[in-house]
């Protein structure tokens, strides 16, 4: 078997491509293809792996979203449940009237229960907070200070089961013989049948 010779081989191929035309013509253009093959490859290679990044980009954000929607879902119903508290402890009265008159009686009452001596108790029906059906009663207390007593009173509207918020408090125990007090409550109502404030 006969060994064989590359050089011989090599020599005459290139003498066959500098002397033939058409053969260097077939490679010129093989190798354009080729090019033109690779960039269209990493071309539809870039598009496919933006498309993913893209689809991922999408998918994450989704994800996200869905997780705030579930997070909103959750203090929505939080917010729900502490509205309903709060509504709990509203007075409730069918008119403005009422209303003066309720937190009238309850002001008789626990000022009697707490040996509070009443002067003067001037109550009125604010208007109503805007949007809501929510009104402020105000009530403006005023009689003789006896030690305690104004204590209990206070203590009786700070732990009523219904809001009573205390605004004001003043004490004039400057006269031995004429000590006085000052009291601004406020009695929070829904008003039902009322149209909510503009």
């Amino acid at each position: 078997m006969k060994s064989i010779n590359w050089q011989v081989y090599w020599g005459d191929a290139k003498r066959e491509w500098q002397q033939n035309r058409r053969l260097q013509l077939i490679a010129l253009v093989a190798l354009a293809l080729f090019i033109v093959w690779v960039h269209s490859s990493l071309n539809q290679l870039r598009k496919d792996l933006r498309s993913q990044a893209l689809v991922a980009e999408r998918n994450y954000y989704e994800t996200e979203l869905a997780a705030k929607d579930s997070a909103w879902l959750t203090r929505a119903k939080e917010a729900q449940q502490q509205l309903a508290q709060v509504n709990s402890r509203l007075w409730v009265a069918s008119s403005a009237g009422e209303a003066q008159a309720l937190f009238r009686d309850w002001i008789d009452s626990e000022a009697k229960k707490a040996g509070m001596t009443v002067r003067r108790a001037a109550v009125a029906v604010s208007d109503a907070v805007p949007g809501e059906q929510l009104r402020p009663v105000k009530a403006d207390i005023q009689g003789r200070y006896t030690a305690g007593a104004v204590q209990k009173f206070m203590d009786a509207a700070r732990q009523h089961n219904l809001f009573i918020t205390l605004d004001a408090e003043q004490f004039n125990l400057s006269n031995q013989k004429n000590q006085t007090y000052r009291l601004n409550i406020t009695a929070w109502f829904v008003i039902q049948g009322e149209k909510s404030a503009p």
